[in-house]
């Protein structure tokens, strides 16, 4: 008992002499500074040395705001604080601060965007809890200032925060600071109240106030166990205008070192989402982050850094590329569908059409298929030109074709090189973390945010039926593939549908699914009759199998960070069957406005007006090449039906029925022109 007595006494000695030894780690201060509407552009334009500083030493990115409602301040802000995009992916408003209320975590928020005698105070949506409390803080007009000179004749009160900020920085663990001034500038520019130079007035000003505050807010904190975020929730509206639809965030403090963020929702360094700063915000304070949230943790990844002007060049990149894809896309659909024209109209005419017309078309169809293979790789090279890019691209094309023809005399050996070489280099760019396709015109899209990693449905429909085609092909070609197709088929389509599925390379479920119906078509097809039946049984049970693999490597993460899907399984676990119908309906719906307003539609409804004419004439060219490459019209059958069931099974169905087509109908009609002409 005396030995336990003077062990009590002396840890409390020691306690006193060494006040920084502590049992336990004691909770820091999670500070959140606000800037919204202000741009990288701005930044680089005005920021003052704390701010630039403050980027050279943190981990920053450009952020995706997208929303289901819309890029808005009242729209993001709410996106922000429910870790969720909209209420299609089961967003709860007032999650973060509902979570944050009941581990006994206080939130106080000073500012606003106040503008006249308008109250402008969303962000209290981003801490607020279930109810749309706010229990700390002030975001009255207490902490404004009267100025004649500013819209709306108000302004920040920056002594007002700096002593607020001050005095909360020992009671509150999550403090939000408001800084609408900027919003405020915005709106009188908009409204023509002020003229460009009282803007950059005004704008100089603002900063020069704003590296105050940024300055003393730094100096408060204790960065080894604190952490600062300072955010544009929403981008500049001019620059939204312009395409330019991505903001920025940065994280210092603990456990963030200088560098890039990422996060499992993007896995891509440098790039992260609305819907990541919530999840963030809880880590920090320990709080699981619930189901009900989309969005996952923001880390640093320590690649070269580059500051500010890094994250500005990554902007402009993908901002180029986002203008560059409609353009390309469309002179992309156009030449398929000229060209598809062209080879029927000579087909129905071909007693009178002269042989040079028939090469013209050859050569037309060949060098269209080139161009999935040198939108892909030609995406790292960062081009900033359109015409110059377009000149190298005709260049390639041109150059591809006439080696082709050169190293070919049968067509079919031309077709199959072209799709295995662009099948090779879409599976080395999967499993290097797609970053050839993540930059293509015909990738995603960063902006839209509809995907940000592993295969998208444009390169999927190329992959499912360049594989189809290109596989059955060379069995057609090579009679020491075609002795052992029985055996190797099945190899080479399971290696590739477990590539477009698994979490990790393609993370793409409704490629994998489509995949099966298309490969298992053709593989059954090619057995014999007596044994279909037993064979369909096998191949259920081994993909049944897989997709299992697939699905709990996904919603359990034990391949990484969940993918979309795997946020879908643990949705529908939570919220049942009105969750699945959610899905259903948001399919179905997104596929009929495709249908309708998307250019692929065009294509798609050539590629069938094709085909019907084209079995119209069974007696023609067609019948021969069932006859002469009896593999290669298996593979077509499989890409039918294919076709048919990624509409179902993906939101963008009908890009990834156009795309699975390509590979298909463009080499059928390149082979009959040598049958016919």
């Amino acid at each position: 008992m005396k030995k336990f007595s003077f062990l009590l006494i002396l840890i409390s000695i020691l306690t006193l002499i060494f006040p920084t030894i502590s049992l336990s780690n004691e909770q820091g201060k999670f500070v959140i500074l606000l800037l919204d509407q202000l741009s990288l552009k701005e930044i680089s334009q005005y920021g003052g040395p704390v701010f630039i500083q403050l980027f050279d030493e943190s981990a920053q990115a450009l952020l995706n705001v997208r929303t289901d409602y819309g890029i808005k301040t009242e729209y993001t802000y709410q996106a922000f604080g429910a870790g969720n995009r909209g209420e299609k992916y089961g967003a709860v408003s007032g999650m973060l601060g509902e979570l944050l209320k009941v581990n006994n975590y206080k939130v106080a928020v000073y500012g606003n965007m106040d503008y006249g005698t308008e109250e402008n105070r969303k962000v209290m949506t981003i801490v607020m809890d279930n109810n749309s409390h706010l229990f700390y803080g002030d975001v009255t007009k207490n902490v404004l200032l009267k100025d004649s000179i500013f819209p709306g004749n108000w302004r920040t009160d920056y002594q007002k925060m700096t002593e607020l900020f001050l005095e909360g920085y020992d009671k509150y663990d999550l403090i939000v600071l408001e800084v609408g001034d900027l919003a405020r500038i915005k709106r009188g520019l908009k409204e023509e109240i002020l003229t460009k130079d009282e803007e950059e007035f005004l704008m100089q000003v603002t900063f020069e106030r704003i590296d105050r505050l940024l300055g003393m807010v730094k100096a408060r904190l204790n960065l080894t166990q604190d952490r600062l975020m300072v955010v544009a929730p929403t981008p500049d509206s001019s620059e939204i205008r312009i395409g330019a639809k991505l903001s920025w965030v940065l994280l210092t403090g603990i456990n963030y070192e200088m560098g890039v963020l990422k996060t499992g929702t993007t896995r891509r360094p440098g790039l992260v989402t609305i819907s990541d700063l919530a999840p963030t915000v809880l880590e920090y304070f320990q709080i699981p982050t619930p189901t009900e949230m989309t969005g996952r943790l923001i880390i640093t990844d320590q690649v070269t850094h580059g500051g500010l002007s890094r994250l500005m060049n990554l902007n402009q990149q993908i901002v180029r590329t986002s203008e560059w894809r409609p353009w390309y896309i469309k002179a992309f659909i156009l030449i398929q569908i000229i060209g598809l024209f062209l080879a029927t109209l000579i087909f129905f005419s071909r007693k009178i059409v002269p042989e040079i017309w028939w090469k013209v078309v050859r050569i037309w169809l060949l060098g269209i298929m080139f161009i999935p293979l040198f939108f892909l790789v030609l995406s790292p090279y960062n081009l900033s030109d359109f015409t110059g890019y377009l000149i190298i691209l005709f260049f390639l094309i041109a150059l591809g074709t006439w080696l082709i023809e050169k190293l070919h005399k049968n067509p079919l050996a031309s077709v199959v090189t072209i799709i295995i070489v662009t099948i090779i280099l879409i599976l080395f760019d999967i499993f290097r973390g797609s970053p050839w396709m993540s930059r293509s015109i015909l990738g995603y899209c960063p902006i839209i945010g509809a995907r940000f990693y592993g295969l998208g449905n444009e390169y999927m429909g190329l992959l499912v039926g360049g594989t189809l085609m290109g596989w059955t092909g060379l069995l057609d070609l090579c009679s020491w593939f075609e002795e052992r197709k029985m055996i190797l088929t099945p190899i080479v389509f399971i290696a590739i549908m477990s590539i477009i599925g698994f979490p990790l390379l393609g993370a793409n479920l409704g490629g994998a699914i489509t995949a099966i119906a298309a490969f298992t078509s053709t593989y059954v097809l090619m057995v014999e009759k007596s044994k279909r039946i037993k064979i369909i049984f096998v191949i259920a049970g081994a993909m049944f199998i897989i997709l299992g693999i697939f699905i709990l490597a996904d919603t359990y993460s034990l391949a990484g960070e969940r993918s979309h899907f795997g946020q879908t399984i643990n949705l529908l676990r939570n919220q049942g069957f009105s969750a699945f119908m959610e899905i259903i309906t948001r399919k179905l719906s997104m596929n009929l406005k495709l249908l309708r307003w998307t250019i692929w539609t065009r294509v798609l409804i050539t590629f069938i007006i094709v085909l019907v004419l084209l079995f119209k004439r069974p007696r023609g060219a067609l019948s021969k090449l069932i006859t002469t490459m009896p593999n290669l019209f298996l593979g077509f059958i499989g890409v039918i039906i294919g076709s048919v069931v990624t509409i179902i099974v993906n939101d963008s169905g009908v890009v990834a029925a156009a795309t699975l087509l390509f590979y298909a109908i463009l080499p059928l009609i390149y082979l009959t022109t040598f049958s016919e002409g």
